[in-house]
């Protein structure tokens, strides 16, 4: 009985000792199994993914207006993170040179060149000033007003609208003043005009909501205000179809744009009178300030000299 009872313990002792071992064994295993995927967990944490236009997304997909995910966010055992930078070769011609020739239209692109529908992220937005409409965009008399301008004082804070990069911090005579443009990270371009002083350099990045420059009256104003325009590789865009004025918000998350965006452009062109007929008092001068045309393109287009003196009646041609 003893000699049984002996075997009997030793067998329950050996399986106790095969449990625990194959308990161990199968914990090993485990470890061994998910230690790969906390690491590549940890260097993502070390490392976080950032876009081709360097910042974090704020959500699980980031989309940018070059209809490409660029960075996205995988439900997996771990969080695994997924990132794709932009080659060199693949950057648009929106990033190739970064100032250009420094003006305001530096990609000379035409309506027919937009031919596919483009989603402009527009989340993020940051009003850059709280006034009045005093003009808003489209014909004004003869020329066309790319911009909105927004009642403010001198020394008012200006700030930017979306994140993105100062292209142009300069001033002119005439026209905008003291002005800035500044290159977003969503496809647009905004200009800010008028300025009484320039803070945001060339070079610098600006999150939406900073200050960049504070209002004024300079270059073509009668008085203080801000002169706003939103443009695409050139082009203006009327800011009334992507933003509420009243309220200082963006209509939508997401602007699809195209050609029909541009539409009124041509429409303003063919409402456009091809002459102007010379009235008393008028001079090429007195003639360009009412039709926005320069007295060179007057001067080319009709084959004279900027000395003529015109007569009464006589047609003027404004336009080819």
């Amino acid at each position: 009985m003893r000699l049984r009872a002996k075997e009997s313990e030793s067998k329950v002792l050996w399986l106790h000792r095969a449990c625990i071992c194959a308990i161990v064994s199968f914990a090993i295993s485990f470890a061994l199994l998910l230690l790969p995927i906390r690491s590549s967990a940890a260097n993502a944490a070390k490392s976080p993914a950032t876009t081709a236009a360097g910042i974090l997304p704020s959500s699980e997909s980031f989309v940018v207006s070059l209809d490409t995910t660029i960075w996205r966010m995988r439900p997996l055992i771990a969080p695994v993170y997924e990132e794709r930078f932009f080659e060199e070769e693949e950057l648009p011609d929106l990033w190739e040179s970064f100032d250009k020739n420094g003006k305001v239209d530096a990609y000379k692109t035409s309506i027919s060149d937009i031919t596919d529908t483009t989603i402009i992220d527009l989340r993020g937005y940051a009003h850059p000033w709280f006034g009045k409409v005093t003009s808003n965009f489209g014909m004004r008399r003869w020329r066309m007003h790319n911009g909105i301008d927004l009642k403010l004082y001198k020394g008012d804070s200006v700030r930017c609208a979306f994140d993105g990069i100062v292209r142009i911090s300069k001033s002119m005579r005439g026209g905008y003043g003291r002005y800035i443009v500044i290159r977003h990270f969503n496809g647009l371009e905004t200009i800010y005009g008028h300025l009484s002083k320039l803070i945001a350099k060339v070079g610098d990045t600006l999150r939406a909501g900073e200050i960049l420059g504070l209002g004024g009256n300079t270059g073509r104003s009668t008085g203080s205000h801000l002169h706003f325009e939103l443009r695409y590789l050139g082009l203006p865009l009327n800011p009334n179809d992507l933003i509420d004025f009243e309220t200082g918000k963006i209509k939508n998350s997401f602007y699809s744009l195209c050609a029909a965006s541009f539409q009124y452009k041509i429409d303003a062109e063919k409402n456009l009178a091809k002459y102007w007929k010379v009235k008393k008092g008028d001079t090429l001068g007195r003639i360009a300030m009412k039709t926005g045309v320069s007295v060179s393109r007057l001067c080319r287009l009709n084959k004279i000299k900027k000395t003529k003196i015109l007569r009464i009646g006589e047609r003027i041609k404004l336009m080819e």
